[in-house]
């Protein structure tokens, strides 16, 4: 292809880009979100992925709850939704700003997950791909209790967009939102971790504000994604 053709070929992907991306606007969670939001996380869990995870069977079940209960009962009245023009989730944004509460839900919640593994190993009843994904887990979250605790705020969120919502625009503005909730509650600061393809350089998470403190790979998502996959803790200090 030319030099014309392939600047040509790259301004109509760039186009079909920006006509993709949804209009987005952010409001509270409301309870009637719960379903959107877990079916959102497991679509991001399990993005491009070819390994089948089930999120009903009982490892899976135990899996979301870590992940999701506390921030969508204890910790709802600090989460917000992204909705398209039809009040369609495409996002969110899990806030926790009660530390404390959060951690001993972290602990019940881890308990339930490696009992429910331990009993689905015992009984047979996790196929190879549920394995993969338990042990990759596991092995996550020993790494970062390895690694030590950064310096980072105790407020800490959570944000997802699809595909269509992620784009510039629809992140600056979920990260105003969670500014807004974390001053609110009395925070000067809050830390968040985001994945990228292994070895990508940081230099614009932080002309978008942020400081990335830590990089860990995340085997797990590596494994889903095909190709290594980094974990960035960033910190966005707001006093």
């Amino acid at each position: 292809m030319s030099a014309v053709g392939e600047a040509a070929a790259a301004a109509a992907a760039a186009a079909a880009a920006a006509a993709a991306a949804v209009r987005v606007s952010i409001r509270p969670f409301r309870a009637a979100d719960d379903a959107a939001v877990r079916t959102l996380f497991w679509a991001t869990v399990a993005g491009g992925s070819a390994a089948p995870l089930d999120p009903s069977h009982e490892v899976m079940r135990a899996y979301e709850h870590l992940c999701l209960d506390w921030y969508l009962t204890t910790g709802a009245r600090w989460a917000s939704v992204v909705v398209d023009d039809d009040d369609h989730a495409v996002g969110y944004a899990l806030v926790c700003c009660d530390e404390r509460s959060a951690r001993r839900a972290v602990v019940a919640g881890s308990a339930r997950f490696v009992a429910a593994a331990c009993g689905a190993v015992v009984h047979g009843r996790l196929d190879p791909a549920m394995r993969t994904f338990v042990r990759l887990r596991l092995r996550d979250a020993a790494a970062l209790a390895r690694s030590g605790r950064h310096d980072v705020p105790s407020a800490h969120a959570h944000l997802n967009l699809t595909g269509a919502a992620r784009n510039t625009s629809a992140v600056l503005a979920v990260r105003a939102r969670i500014d807004e909730v974390v001053l609110d509650a009395g925070h000067d600061g809050w830390s968040g971790e985001i994945n990228t393809r292994h070895g990508r350089r940081a230099s614009a998470l932080e002309r978008s504000g942020f400081e990335v403190v830590g990089r860990e790979p995340n085997h797990t998502l590596g494994w889903l994604a095909g190709e290594p996959v980094d974990r960035l803790t960033v910190v966005r200090r707001l006093r």
